[in-house]
């Protein structure tokens, strides 16, 4: 669900995932992890995503915990 999610918005917002990767601070391969479900987000990261994706935290903490 995480997943569905993040990719539906870096649709609508036209990013590729290096773009994201760079706009929230990590490397591609760790956006490509946490999409794969190998781990999770930190908190703070998870921050990053809900403010440059413009998703609520709360959905993607909901998201993850599924």
């Amino acid at each position: 669900m995480f997943k569905d999610i993040v990719l539906k918005a870096l649709k609508e917002k036209n990013m590729s995932m290096a773009q994201f990767a760079e706009a929230i601070g990590v490397s591609a391969s760790a956006v490509y992890a946490w999409l794969d479900n190998s781990y999770k987000p930190k908190a703070d990261k998870l921050l990053e995503i809900s403010k440059v994706l413009d998703i609520p935290l709360e959905k993607l903490i909901r998201a993850l915990e599924v």
